[in-house]
């Protein structure tokens, strides 16, 4: 991933889109999207990434599976790019884009919200538990990606649909 050169560039208020891949075959779908190759950077380059982004800079994501490892993962993540004035765009759950000029909608921060508190309290309660250490662990980890996959579900492209659609 390319680091953006504020004293060189021309453009100090160009806005550019970034993306996020988990897996080589992703990169296609962050293309399709509008971002260049050399802006696109794997999940163990994401704090240089969140650095290296301005307000108006979008980041975009082949889908939330693969960009948040849990619900209350994703919604710290949306909750930083928001603060930094950044958009987010999926290339699976549309519902969930958003931008400095179209802010996340209320309904849809509430939703997210309700889905990280959730999964946190089943995993405390699992971290309570009198289960052995190995299945706590195996139960949190499933508890995470079950409330991930949850998001994607409500929020995917074809989720919401029209009344007589």
């Amino acid at each position: 991933m390319a680091v953006r050169d504020t004293k060189n560039s021309g453009s100090h208020n160009a806005s550019r889109k970034y993306g996020v891949i988990c897996r080589q075959e992703e990169a296609c779908i962050v293309r399709k999207m509008g971002v260049a190759e050399k802006d696109t950077a794997g999940l163990g380059s994401l704090g240089a990434l969140f650095s290296c982004m301005r307000a108006g800079d979008t980041l975009c994501v082949p889908g939330v599976a693969s960009f948040a490892s849990s619900a209350g993962d994703l919604w710290m993540k949306m909750q930083s790019l928001s603060a930094r004035g950044a958009g987010f765009q999926s290339g699976s759950e549309r519902y969930l884009d958003f931008s400095c000029t179209s802010p996340l909608p209320a309904v849809v921060a509430e939703t997210l919200k309700a889905f990280a508190s959730r999964e946190a309290g089943f995993v405390s309660w699992v971290q309570c538990s009198r289960l052995p250490e190995a299945a706590k662990m195996a139960l949190a980890v499933r508890i995470r990606a079950e409330s991930i996959a949850g998001i994607a579900l409500v929020f995917q492209n074809n989720g919401i649909r029209k009344k007589g659609g």
